[in-house]
C-alpha cells in the first residue's frame, strides 16, 4: 500500500533501512515478507493500541524490544523498555485512553518494518484532569526478534495538525482483508 501524504518519507525511506540492513551485527534472516508477514506487523501496530485502551501495561510492553527507543513530541528520546515503563503506568493512572488508530503504510525489508500511520480519539481523565483530545501521526519501525516475532524497536509521533486549526475529516481505517 503506498499513500503519498508523507512525501517527506519517501526519499529516506529506502536509505534508513538500508543502512540499518548493513549496519553490523543486523543478522538479517531469511525470511518471507508477504502478506502473511504484513498482518503479524499490523497486529502490533494496532495491538499496541488496543492494550493501552484497556490499561493493559504488561501487554504494552511486551510490544517493545528491550532497547526501545521512544521520540515524543517536545521532549528528549525515552531509551529502552525500563524508562518507557513510567510513561505509561503514570498515563494509565490519570487517563484512560480510548484511542483509534489507522495503518496508512507497511513497508518490510528483511528484519525491518515500517508502519506510518495516525491515531485520533481521547484519553479520558481517571480524576479532576480535563480530556485530551488525540489526532496525531507516527513513523513506527518495528523489528523481527530470533523466532520471528516483531517488536516496536523505535516510535515517533507529533500532532497531525497545527493546534486550533481544523483538523480534516479522517479516512476510513483499513479494511485489513483486502489492503496490502
Amino acid at each position: 500500500m503506498t499513500d503519498m501524504r508523507y512525501p517527506w518519507l519517501r526519499p529516506g525511506l529506502m536509505a534508513v533501512l538500508a543502512a540499518i540492513l548493513s549496519s553490523p551485527g543486523c543478522g538479517v534472516l531469511e525470511r518471507s515478507t508477504g502478506a502473511g508477514e504484513e498482518d503479524r506487523i499490523r497486529e502490533v501496530a494496532l495491538g499496541i493500541v488496543a492494550a493501552d485502551n484497556e490499561r493493559d501495561l504488561d501487554r504494552v510492553l511486551a510490544h517493545y524490544t528491550d532497547n526501545a527507543v521512544l521520540f515524543p513530541p517536545n521532549h528528549p528520546p525515552v531509551r529502552g523498555k525500563e524508562a518507557i515503563k513510567p510513561r505509561y503506568e503514570a498515563l494509565f493512572r490519570e487517563y484512560a485512553p480510548q484511542i483509534v488508530a489507522r495503518i496508512e503504510e507497511i513497508q518490510v525489508a528483511e528484519n525491518w518494518a515500517l508502519v506510518i500511520g495516525s491515531v485520533s480519539g481521547e484519553l479520558q481523565p481517571l480524576a479532576t484532569n480535563p480530556p485530551l483530545a488525540l489526532d496525531d501521526v507516527y513513523w513506527m519501525l518495528l523489528k523481527r526478534d530470533s523466532v520471528g516475532a516483531w517488536r516496536i524497536a523505535q516510535l515517533i509521533w507529533h500532532a497531525a495538525s497545527e493546534p486550533g486549526s481544523k483538523k480534516p475529516a479522517p479516512e476510513p481505517a483499513i479494511d485489513h482483508d483486502h489492503a496490502h
